[in-house]
């Protein structure tokens, strides 16, 4: 029972932290200047 409730614990605590991640990504803003393609292209070279 108590390795149940700290693994319910752990969990929480990476959601608190997805969230407070979450939260700081949307306040700082919109890139103007971003090349979908040019990242597209830079991720497939990378990855595939």
């Amino acid at each position: 029972m108590r390795t149940a409730l700290r693994l319910l614990e752990i969990e929480e605590q990476k959601i608190k932290m997805f969230r407070e991640e979450i939260e700081i990504g949307e306040k700082s803003g919109m890139v103007s200047n971003f090349d979908t393609e040019a990242h597209l292209a830079n991720l497939h070279k990378k990855h595939l």
